[in-house]
């Protein structure tokens, strides 16, 4: 088998071994996307990174830089960097949130309006209680 990190690897599935019998299987992607390696060879780190804060983004609707380096593990210079490029782009727009200090970043105006007319969650009652100027009361 050849020496591929753990990052090239993907849970399988779960079978009833280990003391708990509850064990993941790990399978190396390339077995079973052979494909997949050179498609992502054409992506750079930084454009990773952006999809990555977008669909996290996407998922939680608000956050805080703290918790986007502890769940990625970049350094707060490029996580800082990523983030500033998608408010850039109106992606992302910083963030008041009305009971927790700190600095936030959410869905820009854009993204929120757009979520609200999908009817796919109603934003400031669902994720966060955040004030956008000009956007929510």
């Amino acid at each position: 088998m050849n020496n591929y990190k753990e990052t090239s690897k993907f849970c399988l599935s779960v079978s009833r071994a280990g003391a708990w019998k509850y064990s993941h299987i790990y399978e190396v992607v390339p077995r079973h996307f052979p494909d997949l390696p050179e498609q992502a060879r054409k992506i750079t780190e930084s454009q990773a990174r952006l999809k990555l804060l977008e669909l996290y983004f996407n998922l939680v609707g608000a956050a805080q830089m703290r918790d986007v380096t502890k769940l990625f593990g970049w350094p707060g210079e490029v996580a800082n960097r990523a983030l500033n490029k998608l408010i850039d782009q109106d992606l992302l727009a910083k963030a008041v949130h009305t009971k927790q200090a700190g600095e936030w970043v959410c869905h820009s105006k854009t993204a929120v309006l757009r979520h609200l007319k999908k009817g796919l969650a109603n934003f400031h009652e669902t994720f966060f209680v955040i004030r956008i100027s000009g956007l929510l009361p």
